[in-house]
């Protein structure tokens, strides 16, 4: 969930930010379950798959499919960061 909180992230910077929480917990990790994850944190509303482009819209929010993964972008859901933020006391 770090990797996309902050800006679009693309499926290959998820799986390198897997990567490396996965080379610092010691938990296994693959690319099935990184797909398992976004799909979880997509249908709970914790986050957003989008089509980014050079034309306009310049940013389109889409239904997110696992198969299509390579080709969007992903964002942490804006509404629920500034919630989860203000639960902490940010």
């Amino acid at each position: 969930m770090s990797s996309i909180a902050d800006d679009y992230e693309d499926l290959e910077m998820v799986l390198k930010d897997a990567s490396r929480w996965e080379a610092e917990s010691g938990t296994p990790l693959d690319r099935l379950k990184v797909d398992e994850t976004l799909t979880e944190l997509i249908k709970e509303g914790y986050a957003e798959a989008y089509l980014l482009s050079a034309d306009q819209p310049k940013i389109k929010r889409i239904e997110y499919s696992p198969e299509h993964a390579g080709n969007l972008w992903f964002l942490f859901d804006p509404k629920r960061k500034a919630f989860l933020a203000q639960l902490q006391g940010r």
